[in-house]
């Protein structure tokens, strides 16, 4: 059972190298943000949350107007335990797009956790 769980991770590491080295190759930005994201993605699905970091920083960095990527970083932040860090982020995305559903349940589940704005 062990064995196949390694091929898995194996797998998932090697999507997203390539989907790393994909991004670095592109030259449209859109690419680039999707190639990013998904790779974000995949390092979340292999609890790899310091690369999925590193990769939604990236589509953040890409594409500053769009608030999925600061969600995203808040989400894989919380999985972290950096709370501060995941408030900070989710703050972001809602000053990016106050319509971001996701983001404002999020920041909502947050300041409920915590109990007010001041204690993060």
């Amino acid at each position: 059972m062990r064995f196949t769980g390694m091929k898995i991770t194996a797998r998932v590491w090697a999507v997203a190298a390539g989907m790393v080295l994909l991004a670095a190759c592109m030259k449209s930005p859109e690419e680039q943000y999707t190639a990013y994201m998904d790779s974000g993605t995949s390092y979340v699905e292999a609890e790899d949350y310091a690369n999925a970091t590193l990769q939604f920083r990236n589509a953040a960095r890409v594409n500053p107007n769009v608030a999925e990527p600061q969600y995203q970083l808040a989400k894989t932040y919380i999985q972290e335990k950096k709370v501060r860090e995941a408030f900070l982020a989710i703050q972001e995305a809602v000053k990016i797009d106050p319509n971001h559903t996701d983001s404002n349940l999020l920041m909502a589940q947050l300041l409920s956790r915590l109990g007010n704005q001041e204690e993060v």
